[in-house]
């Protein structure tokens, strides 16, 4: 049995199991901190009563429906730190129900690393949405400018015209106008 704690005691999760009533009969592992708030005859639902609302009913519910004979899961956050957690159908020697066992995996890593990649996409959206604007700003002033060179160049292009169909213009002007 020594042998058992030490072994799991360096395993980064807590197993535990509990009777029918749902009272933790067996804690083991170095995950959540609940061998602090595991008391004699303590059930799971008090181990978790600093839960509150959604989490607190997760933690029931999965637990009950182990007791059902189906798995369960959640997700709790508990001393700043989140973890992932399973539980199964206890059976004993005749296959019958007698409690539940769960594990409790640390997920804190993967949540901070989800958080990141969220805030990341919020400002590659923000960045987007910032090149989007600048990219409009820019061809309303390419299509001012444009308006604005065409409006004086328009009577020197008829003047240009006009000059183009006189006989009385040299040659050489002639070259100069078509250019023009």
């Amino acid at each position: 049995d020594l042998r058992m704690r030490l072994v799991s005691d360096q395993i980064p999760a807590t197993l535990w199991s509990t009777d029918t009533e749902l009272h933790v009969t067996s804690l083991f592992g170095s995950g959540p901190p609940l061998g602090q708030q595991v008391h004699d005859d303590s059930t799971l639902l008090e181990v978790f009563s600093s839960l509150s609302g959604p989490a607190q009913a997760g933690v029931e519910s999965a637990h009950r429906l182990a007791l059902s004979g189906r798995a369960g899961e959640y997700e709790m956050e508990l001393g700043g730190k989140f973890y992932q957690c399973h539980v199964e159908p206890l059976f004993g020697t005749d296959g019958a129900i007698i409690g539940a066992i769960g594990v409790a995996l640390d997920i804190t890593a993967r949540k901070r690393a989800e958080e990141q990649l969220e805030q990341a996409r919020d400002q590659a959206k923000h960045l987007k949405q910032e090149a989007e604007a600048a990219n409009q700003a820019k061809d309303r002033f390419l299509a001012m400018l444009s308006h604005e060179l065409r409006t004086p160049l328009t009577p020197a292009l008829m003047a240009t015209s006009g000059l183009e169909e006189r006989s009385d213009i040299p040659r050489s002007a002639m070259e100069d106008l078509a250019m023009i």
